[in-house]
């Protein structure tokens, strides 16, 4: 069963969830001390729940879960990903606006 509520990753279980072949998956990349990733978290929680079944939605704290990080070289929070069987489909690197989230959400999904 997919969960569609925001759902926390981590350097173990991040490459294998971004890879899911039925679904878009948009990654919100974040930390307890920014305070944009604090104000955008009400509205991503919400757009999780206006395009579920649509797309998953998935948070990584980049304090803890540097690997990931590194990998996707992330160097600014909030950063926000979409991804489309584990590739890359739209990026964004600070707070933005819900409107221009919903417009790349109906982009990216099915």
């Amino acid at each position: 069963m997919i969960e569609w509520k925001a759902k926390e990753l981590d350097n173990k279980n991040f490459f294998q969830e971004i890879e899911h072949p039925g679904y878009p998956v948009f990654v919100d990349f974040w930390a307890a001390w920014c305070p944009p990733c604090r104000m955008m978290d009400p509205v991503i929680e919400e757009l999780a729940e206006e395009f579920k079944e649509k797309i998953m939605v998935r948070k990584l704290n980049t304090d803890l879960h540097r690997t990931v990080v590194n990998k996707l070289n992330i160097s600014g929070i909030p950063t926000y990903i979409i991804f489309n069987k584990g590739k890359e489909v739209w990026r964004n690197v600070g707070a933005i606006s819900k409107k221009k989230l919903i417009e790349a959400f109906q982009r990216c999904a099915n």
